[in-house]
């Protein structure tokens, strides 16, 4: 669709061209058609020479169009720059040549001095993917000086990211060889870790590389180390890099900080590390650990390797007392194959119940089961529910019967009736969830008797059945209930039925949960009226509750859900809303000031609350802290 909509505005007239983006500047919808244009205009097979000047001149207009707020969002210069990016290698007529090198050096600028992290990222973006022909040897000079890390300390990070990009993206041979001799001067640099990430994450390769990661690998800054380690993996150290793996002293302090490293070696070369990780899997203390996290967090759907299966295996038959379960499982659920689940858990199964640890906080137990056998899924759900672990059962039993495993629908209904309460409810409310038996009845009794916990749990638990035609008597029974709880516990149900059958009886009783004196009542009701849809009932109440309450945290919870909803106040609420905000953001409070430029935030990208006046409210939002105390 956009690559055709380009096609079609290339062959209006220019200046209709021209009218037809800057009506549409800044529209996401329009973005990858506004850079298709540029492109395809530039592209000399289609107009020749002319459509490349008809390019150039394009991106002079939507330079020039004076968006609001141009001086602190940048989104004219962003998007010319990021249009430039497309004149494709053969470039353009030597004026217009040094307007694009004038607009890249700008976006540079922009990116060294602005505060806001996404203006800083896309700025980077544009330089990295520029033209060679647009690079001015003004901004070469920049690159070159950030690559001999001559930035302040808090742009370490935006530096570093940018020297990255140049490095994957382009031909950086300059910026390569300023790292390199970086790396092999004698002289120590603080700055010598963030060299060192830098050389990892860039994949650096160099013959002079190696002997300098083998001293650093002798460095006592551990993040220092992996980085090195990394680096001379990527320069056909690996031998030398599993030696030092496999040599680190049995006791660390931070054995986390070599998750990273081994993730990323493993995701690249699994088959050379797989042997370390299946012998660090039998290892005692932090190894075996690391290992299991580092199987976890690698990006991989592939199935485990048969030696680390081999070795997970082992380690379940003959578990260590402080093995970590929970990581084991982790590993299991992601990249087992069925066959090696098969396998774990008749292992497991074929264990004396005495030494059932290792069913503890199973979280993963539905994604487990949901890839067995029906028996053995059945025999692993009992295992489970025998040590008492029913609230991770009861998903997988659901599971199981929305399948149509009758065991699992029989075993649910047993659980209904299980003597603690919590698993009761549950229970009930997944085969309310099954459509299985009129659980109504035994939930709505759970809800009339028993410690207000049960009472608000099992309240809980009917208002997520299904919705009837009217406000349905346990409802009204718990929020005349004395405990407020119980009455707190009701209210995402009548905002379900205020949102789905426009419910005005529920509505006023969720309204008056928002006044009730108990903050457990007012928190719940305020949180579930914010999720609401506009409607003039409950935008009238906004309205009447921010005018008595402008001083208290309620009136700022109804000045947040009025300005979401900008669009349908009238002008007198408005005003007030203006006043109110800026009144706010002068105190010295800075909460009160991150309330504020919360609710402007969504507001700005509310399409019913006009976006430039949310930007002119934060703007003066930041002229006044700026000139505070606090700023």
């Amino acid at each position: 669709q956009e690559y055709l909509a380009a096609r079609a505005i290339s062959e209006e007239e220019e200046a209709d061209q021209q009218a037809f983006i800057l009506a549409r500047l800044h529209d996401p919808w329009w973005r990858e058609v506004t850079l298709l244009l540029a492109g395809h205009l530039a592209d000399v097979r289609h107009l020749g020479q002319r459509g490349r000047r008809m390019a150039v001149r394009l991106i002079r207009a939507v330079r020039e169009a004076g968006s609001l707020h141009e001086d602190i969002l940048y989104r004219d210069l962003l998007l010319a720059g990021r249009m430039a990016c497309d004149l494709g290698k053969l470039g353009v007529d030597e004026k217009d040549r040094e307007w694009l090198r004038a607009l890249l050096l700008e976006v540079h600028q922009v990116w060294k001095a602005t505060a806001f992290s996404k203006v800083a990222e896309e700025a980077g973006d544009i330089q990295a993917l520029a033209p060679e022909w647009a690079v001015s040897e003004e901004l070469r000079g920049e690159w070159r000086s950030l690559g001999r890390g001559e930035y302040q300390a808090p742009q370490q990070n935006r530096a570093l990211g940018l020297i990255y990009s140049l490095l994957q993206l382009r031909d950086a041979d300059d910026l390569r060889e300023i790292l390199i001799r970086r790396a092999t001067s004698k002289s120590s640099s603080p700055s010598a870790e963030s060299l060192w990430r830098l050389l990892a994450d860039s994949g650096l390769r160099d013959p002079r590389l190696p002997p300098l990661c083998r001293v650093a690998l002798l460095n006592r800054n551990r993040w220092l180390t992996t980085f090195a380690a990394r680096t001379l993996w990527y320069n056909q150290g690996q031998h030398e890099v599993l030696a030092w793996l496999d040599g680190l002293p049995a006791k660390e302090n931070q054995p986390w900080r070599y998750i990273p490293l081994l993730a990323a070696l493993n995701s690249k070369d699994g088959e050379i590390l797989e042997p370390l990780l299946a012998k660090w899997l039998g290892q005692h203390d932090w190894q075996r650990n690391v290992a299991l996290l580092t199987l976890h967090r690698t990006f991989s759907n592939a199935p485990l390797p048969p030696q680390i299966g081999a070795s997970l295996v082992s380690l379940i038959e003959r578990p260590p007392s402080d093995l970590r379960w929970w990581n084991l499982w982790q590993v299991l659920a992601d990249r087992a194959s069925d066959r090696l689940l098969e396998q774990v858990v008749s292992t497991l199964l074929a264990r004396p119940a005495s030494q059932a640890d290792f069913w503890k906080d199973f979280f993963v137990l539905p994604r487990i089961t949901a890839r067995l056998r029906p028996e053995s899924a059945q025999a692993v759900i009992e295992e489970v529910i025998s040590t008492g672990e029913v609230f991770y059962a009861i998903p997988a039993l659901q599971h199981f019967a929305d399948k149509g495993q009758e065991w699992a629908l029989a075993r649910l209904r047993e659980l209904a009736g299980h003597e603690k309460t919590h698993t009761a409810i549950r229970a009930l409310l997944a085969l309310s969830e099954l459509h299985s038996g009129d659980t109504l009845p035994r939930l709505q009794a759970l809800a009339h008797t028993g410690p207000a916990w049960q009472r608000a749990d099992a309240t809980q638990a009917l208002g997520r059945t299904e919705i009837g035609a009217a406000l349905p008597d346990w409802c009204l029974q718990a929020l005349s209930d004395r405990a407020v709880s119980v009455r707190a516990a009701c209210a995402d149900y009548l905002a379900r039925r205020v949102n789905e059958v426009e419910d005005t009886q529920a509505l006023a009783h969720l309204l008056a949960l928002a006044r009730h004196p108990s903050p457990t009542c007012k928190q719940a009701a305020w949180r579930a009226l914010g999720e609401l849809p506009s409607t003039p009932l409950l935008d009238g109440w906004w309205r009447e509750w921010f005018s008595d309450n402008r001083t208290t945290p309620e009136g700022m919870s109804a000045a947040v859900a009025l300005t979401l909803r900008w669009a349908e106040q009238p002008e007198a609420m408005q005003q007030q809303l203006e006043s109110f905000w800026e009144e706010n953001c002068r105190k010295p409070d800075a909460i009160t000031t991150w309330h504020a430029t919360t609710a402007l935030r969504h507001a700005a990208g509310n399409p019913r609350t006009p976006a430039d006046l949310a930007y002119d409210m934060l703007r003066r939002i930041a002229e006044i802290r700026a000139a505070s105390d606090n700023p």
